[in-house]
């Protein structure tokens, strides 16, 4: 038990090293509410301090049409659990 408890965290520590160092931006949000769960320094960078405020939500910082689009993206990978790339300024 104890080496799968190191394992697990041995991975975790990958991950955060990996998510923290990436040179791309990765948020991870939260499908239904639209709001920031997670975000590397690159995303920070390039959506810029607000989004580090609590609550933060991406569709409310984008324009109105590109807010119907990833709403529309999140459903689609509600429901097949694939999606389309999406451009947005």
């Amino acid at each position: 038990m104890e080496r799968d408890y190191w394992r697990l965290r041995h991975v975790e520590t990958r991950y955060r090293l990996l998510f923290q160092l990436a040179s791309e931006a990765v948020l991870i949000v939260d499908a239904v509410t639209g709001k920031l769960e997670e975000a590397n320094p690159a995303t920070y960078t390039l959506l810029g301090e607000d989004a580090r405020k609590v609550g933060w939500v991406l569709p409310d910082s984008l324009d109105a049409d590109a807010a119907v689009a990833l709403k529309a993206l999140l459903a689609q990978v509600r429901t097949t659990g694939r999606a389309d790339t999406m451009h947005a300024r």
